[in-house]
């Protein structure tokens, strides 16, 4: 899913989604397809044309170390190691720390984004799914500014 480099996380996503979604149900061909968006295997999980895999490891828990096994094993990966290969990058322990504090804040705040959304969408599902065609028109086509204003409107 690489391809939206460059782009928006919402570009960046729905790039990722058609090319899995024309790979699965279009081209039908064996295609081994990696992605950082973990949406895409909640979306796709089910398909019947699609197997989750990834790669094995094991964390130290009280080292924060990341070993990777090599082993390809069925599943989706649960978790991202994104800051335990920083630690084995040598990157600066302030700036993994304070990635740590962001990615926190940033993981809270958008859970609970989402269950404010889910608590407000009392109206029927058909005014929801005309809410969701908005918000998706505005991420796609929107600058950060606007899609935050739209999300915060929800």
């Amino acid at each position: 899913d690489e391809l939206g480099r460059g782009t928006s996380t919402f570009d960046g996503f729905s790039i990722a989604y058609g090319v899995t979604e024309h790979l699965a149900s279009v081209i039908k061909a064996r295609t081994l397809f990696s992605t950082h968006y973990h949406m895409l295997t909640e979306d796709f999980g089910q398909h019947r044309n699609v197997a989750l895999y990834h790669m094995a490891s094991q964390l130290d828990d009280s080292t924060k170390r990341v070993t990777f096994l090599y082993k390809f094993t069925k599943g989706f990966c649960p978790k991202s190691y994104g800051l335990n290969v920083a630690r084995l990058a040598a990157l600066p322990l302030e700036v993994i720390e304070r990635a740590e504090g962001l990615g926190d804040d940033f993981e809270r705040e958008t859970f609970r984004r989402c269950q404010r959304a889910r608590l407000r969408s009392l109206a029927p599902p058909s005014q929801q799914e005309q809410t969701f065609k908005r918000l998706y028109g505005v991420a796609l086509s929107s600058d950060v500014r606007t899609v935050r204003k739209a999300l915060l409107s929800v």
